[in-house]
């Protein structure tokens, strides 16, 4: 609820108190790590983000947002990184499970978001696509095609914008 209206610290506040509670519960750091990030705490974003990914190796949404808090921090390369480590797992997680990767739109939405980063706008259509076939009202699929569409179209007067990754538009706390 604090995070809904913008009290990003009483959020953190709240998430502490969760994790008092139960340190291995992963959406709290992921939550905390989130409201962090929103007050512009990105190395503390990014410990929390780390300790969900203690608790839960295959977190990609803790996983994107590292890479988006290294980003802003300036640390592009280790972004890149990060970024392409999120492909990577997406991509065993749909060879794992391709049933359930057919369900799963966050994944989906996390793939294309990291390769949008990345500058890949081509291939983070196609992972928007699926997340929006699997759930049309996915806020953060439709808003992030709509960003890449718009970026395409705008590359067909400067083609170089298609090879310099860019910073998309924010993904959404929780």
């Amino acid at each position: 609820a604090e995070m809904s209206v913008g009290r990003y610290p009483d959020a953190v506040a709240a998430f502490q108190k969760a994790l008092d509670l139960d340190p291995y519960n992963s959406a709290a750091w992921r939550n905390k790590g989130d409201a962090l990030y929103a007050q512009g705490e990105y190395g503390a974003a990014i410990d929390a983000f780390d300790r969900a990914l203690a608790v839960n190796a295959n977190d990609l949404y803790a996983l994107l947002q590292k890479g988006v808090c290294l980003q802003m921090m300036g640390r592009t390369a280790q972004a890149m990184d990060t970024y392409n480590e999120v492909i990577r797992l997406a991509e065993r997680e749909v060879r794992r499970n391709p049933n359930e990767a057919k369900y799963d739109a966050t994944l989906w939405t996390n793939k294309a978001d990291a390769l949008t980063k990345l500058g890949r706008y081509q291939e983070a259509v196609e992972a928007y696509q699926n997340a929006i076939a699997i759930n049309p009202k996915y806020e953060r699929a439709v808003t992030g095609i709509e960003h890449v569409n718009e970026t395409l179209f705008r590359a067909r007067g400067s083609p170089e914008l298609l090879n310099t990754p860019i910073l998309p538009v924010e993904t959404t706390p929780g």
